[in-house]
């Protein structure tokens, strides 16, 4: 938020410098301000939303649903911007619906995000295309191309990071585009593929375009349960240890209420080590001042 929050002040200072100036100039500025807090607008909801794919509050809500019906209303959202850009924007849906198990929503903002970026890239005059085809196996395949500026093979593993913004090949790209952005749009949209049990390939040539293509299965609910194996069942009770009398009382309380919990405890740290005799703990409870006591002890 530096960036954007330190350019900000800048057109500011230079309102206030120029209060005497043209309506023009003052105009221009503001304009300027305005396109600053829409960008930070944008990065603060980039950041919140990984924040909240992080901690699985974003949960995917999968229903069997068209997907060209997600895909068109991401191309109807970006097509005021590519008019203003001057880039042509194409969609290639088939005439029959494309059934799939997916998140309307989360896939509506995964294309978008890639329409966006495509648009960046691609100078006045150039052409965006949006592609869904079916496959025989259920799946399907959703395709955004351009031919814009391209990315070289050095940035292409790193383009999914977050808040990676290329280096001198994607900064003139991006100069030469008036393109910006806060490095976090496709690290979404992987994020969003990820959920959905699916891949995305990148090919792309300097010069020519950049094309991404994503994989979504017909059911990523399916595919997440053969993923995941079982757990082994624990053998014997569970067992912690507990350091600090406060620990001790609380996990005291635990081992209450549950038939497997074995303690094993430490109820002073500093006449004690912290390693268990003869077992290796499940878990461990420490008081603030029993660490504190531990750390000085050692």
């Amino acid at each position: 938020l530096r960036t954007p929050l330190a350019a900000l002040r800048a057109f500011v200072d230079l309102l206030d410098e120029s209060a005497s100036t043209d309506a023009a100039t003052r105009k221009r500025l503001l304009a300027e301000a305005g396109n600053q807090l829409e960008r930070m607008d944008a990065l603060t909801a980039n950041i919140l939303e990984l924040s909240r794919f992080d901690a699985g509050i974003a949960r995917p809500h999968f229903a069997d649903g068209d997907l060209r019906s997600s895909v068109r209303a991401a191309i109807e959202q970006a097509a005021a911007g590519a008019r203003r850009r001057g880039v042509a924007l194409d969609e290639r849906l088939p005439a029959r619906r494309v059934m799939v198990r997916h998140d309307a929503t989360l896939v509506g903002q995964a294309v978008a995000n890639l329409v966006a970026n495509a648009l960046k890239f691609t100078p006045r005059g150039g052409s965006v295309s949006v592609a869904v085809r079916p496959l025989a196996t259920g799946a399907a395949t959703i395709t955004i191309s351009d031919n814009g500026v391209g990315i070289s093979a050095e940035e292409l593993p790193r383009i999914f990071d977050r808040f990676y913004r290329g280096t001198e090949g994607l900064a003139a790209a991006r100069k030469a585009t008036r393109a910006s952005g806060s490095g976090l749009g496709l690290a979404i949209v992987k994020s969003i593929v990820d959920m959905h049990a699916g891949r995305i390939v990148v090919e792309s040539l300097i010069g020519s375009g950049t094309s991404f293509t994503l994989t979504l299965p017909s059911d990523p609910e399916l595919i997440a349960d053969e993923a995941v194996e079982p757990a082994p069942a624990p053998q014997g009770p569970a067992s912690l240890i507990s350091v600090g009398r406060r620990a001790a009382a609380l996990l005291g309380e635990v081992a209450k209420t549950s038939l497997r919990l074995r303690q094993v405890l430490r109820a002073d740290a500093s006449s004690s080590t912290l390693e268990p005799q003869g077992t290796t703990p499940d878990a461990t409870a420490l008081d603030d001042g029993a660490a504190k006591s531990t750390k000085e002890k050692t």
